[in-house]
Formats: C-alpha cells, structure tokens, sequence
C-alpha cells in the first residue's frame, strides 16, 4: 500500500516541502562543513544555557516567600514585552524552537504573576452574565514593603524617558 507523506505527519510538524528540501540540500552541499558544524553546536549549547536559565528562573521564583526588594510592575512589564515578542515571532514565520522557547518564557512571566499577586476569579460578579471576572491584588509582603514606593518611583522616571521615546520611534517608523 501507498502511504502518502502528509497522512502520515503529525499534524503537519516536521513535513518540508521540495523547495525546503532543496534549500537545505543546497546549503549543505555550498556552505563549509566546519561553519556547519559549529552553529549546530552553538545552536544546542544556547538552548540548553535557555532552558537552564528557565529552570533558575522557576526555583528562584518558587522558594520566594517576601516581595521585599522586587519589582511586580518589572514583571508586568516584561509581560507585556513578551507578549509582543511572541505576537512578532509568530507573526514573521521564525523557526519552531524560537516559538516554542518564546512561548514557554511568556508563559513561566504569567506564572509569576501568581506568585507576586493575589489573583481570584470572582464567579459571583461575571462580565456580561457569562464571562467570569478576575481580580488581582497586591500581596501583603509587597504592600507593606517600602519596595512598592520605590518601584512606583522608579516606573514614573522611566515612563518620562520611555514615552518620549516610544513616540519618536513610532513617527519615525511611519
């Protein structure tokens, strides 16, 4: 019996078509074996240091019980830039393991909020009679914590070179 290619795939990952494979082919026959070999070995050594500093990053996050010296509006922040980020990545056709790695780092930001807030989902008072609400607070340790005013300040400086930054660039780049 004959089997096509595409029945047999999951899903389509991992199925190239003719002008893939020869695009490989070719890049493999016209590029020095050497240079080859030492980005496939750069290649695995990055995403291994990645995946490491995921890991760090969980169990430094996991054994925290004070916010005490930490910045949630940081973490907030870097939601939002991974957000764009991963909306970029996935937008411009980029690699698997570059989605995937981008994916997973969005996902360990959104993680963290539970760890740095209080997060509920109020079933009592839902949006437009279906859609549950979700409230988020401050964690006591943070709240009670200079840190928030420090971290209050720190944003509204910020914000003043950010924004007239952000505003050039985006009249620059129309």
């Amino acid at each position: 019996a004959v089997v096509s290619t595409q029945s047999t795939g999951m899903l389509g990952v991992g199925e190239a078509s003719e002008e893939e494979n020869d695009i490989v082919k070719r890049t493999m026959m016209e590029t020095n074996p050497v240079i080859l070999g030492v980005t496939v070995v750069v290649s695995l050594i990055h995403t291994i240091f990645e995946f490491l500093a995921f890991k760090n990053d969980i169990q430094f996050w996991k054994s925290r019980q004070s916010l005490e010296g930490l910045s949630v509006r940081s973490i907030l922040f870097n939601i939002f830039t991974q957000l764009i980020v991963v909306l970029y990545v996935l937008d411009n056709d980029t690699n698997t393991m570059v989605v995937i790695s981008v994916c997973i780092g969005l996902c360990i930001e959104f993680w963290k909020i539970t760890k740095v807030m209080d997060v509920s989902v109020d079933l009592a008072n839902p949006w437009f009679g279906i859609i549950p609400r979700i409230q988020v607070q401050d964690k006591s340790s943070y709240s009670e914590s200079p840190t928030k005013e420090y971290d209050r300040l720190a944003f509204k400086y910020l914000s003043w070179v950010l924004t007239p930054l952000l505003l050039g660039y985006a009249i620059y780049s129309l």
